[in-house]
């Protein structure tokens, strides 16, 4: 299964050590609030060691993705709406799902110190009310 992010993630740390390995969220490199973009994109040239580019070139790059027609492509897929969207899942099978993933979040929050990857509720709101 590709979502046993915490199991594939092993040998990865296991080879190149935790300290060359990133994780970021889908939900925010291509999150609608521009912050929580520039967050994962401040995180990423971070763990690169990069220096931090002045904040007219951090939005530039954020805004990349958007003129060439990917940012939307991937915001269609992930916000789907109707009988696919996950809020049309029974409440079943979400509480069948959350209990299997579970002990998976709870390794990669281990793993990586960053909550936010217990998928609790939306990034955005993490970031945003501070919490």
């Amino acid at each position: 299964i590709k979502s046993l992010y915490a199991t594939f993630l092993e040998g990865w740390l296991q080879m190149f050590g935790r300290a060359n390995v990133l994780v970021l969220r889908t939900e925010d490199v291509f999150s609608k609030s521009k912050h929580t973009r520039i967050e994962a994109l401040s995180k990423a040239i971070a763990h690169l060691s990069l220096d931090p580019p002045m904040d007219d070139v951090l939005h530039e790059m954020d805004a990349y993705a958007e003129h060439q027609g990917d940012y939307d492509v991937v915001q269609r897929s992930m916000h789907a709406s109707g009988e696919r969207g996950a809020a049309a899942m029974r409440s079943d099978v979400r509480a069948k799902l959350d209990a299997f993933f579970k002990p998976q979040k709870e390794t990669l929050v281990a793993m990586f110190g960053d909550r936010t990857l217990l998928w609790e509720q939306p990034h955005d709101v993490v970031n945003e009310e501070g919490k």
